[in-house]
C-alpha cells in the first residue's frame, strides 16, 4: 500500500509541473539567464524559508493556544505521512494565494489592515518596494 502511495503522489508532481509548463509559464518566448535566476531564488526562498517559518508558527501557535493535544496527531503522520505531505502544500498553496489576493484587493478601510496590505505589496511589486525605499530615503 505505501508503495502505491508514493508512486501516486510522484506521478501526481509529475503531472502537476507537466500541467504548469503546458499552461502557459513559457509562452512568451525562452526564459533569460535572469528569469531563471529569479526562479531559483524565488524556489529557495520558499523552500528554506517561507515553509519551514510557517512551519514553526503553526507549532508554536498550537502549543501555546491548546498546549494539552500537543503530540496529539503524530501518528497521522507515521501512518499517512504522503497525503498528509499532499494535504500540507494544498493549505499552504491556499494560504500563499489569499496573501496574493489579499496584496492586490481593494484598499481596506481599516488602518491596520492597510498597513499590512502595503507592506504585502512591497514584497511582490519590485517597482513598488524601490519607490517606497526611495520616498523614505529622502525623507530622512
Amino acid at each position: 500500500m505505501d508503495k502505491v502511495v508514493s508512486l501516486s503522489v510522484i506521478l501526481f508532481i509529475i503531472l502537476a509541473s507537466a500541467w504548469e509548463w503546458q499552461s502557459g509559464r513559457n509562452s512568451n518566448g525562452k526564459k533569460t539567464r535572469e528569469d531563471w535566476g529569479m526562479a531559483v531564488i524565488a524556489s529557495l526562498g520558499l523552500s528554506t524559508i517561507q515553509r519551514p517559518a510557517l512551519i514553526f508558527a503553526i507549532a508554536w501557535l498550537d502549543t501555546l493556544l491548546v498546549p494539552q493535544f500537543q503530540g496529539g496527531l503524530s501518528w497521522l503522520e507515521e501512518a499517512y505521512f504522503w497525503p498528509v505531505l499532499i494535504a500540507y502544500i494544498f493549505i499552504e498553496e491556499l494560504l500563499h494565494s489569499g496573501a496574493h489576493f489579499f496584496s492586490y484587493a481593494r484598499r481596506p478601510r481599516w488602518k491596520p489592515l492597510f498597513i499590512f496590505q502595503q507592506l504585502n505589496k512591497i514584497g511582490r511589486r519590485p517597482t513598488t518596494s524601490r519607490v517606497v525605499t526611495r520616498a523614505a530615503a529622502n525623507s530622512v
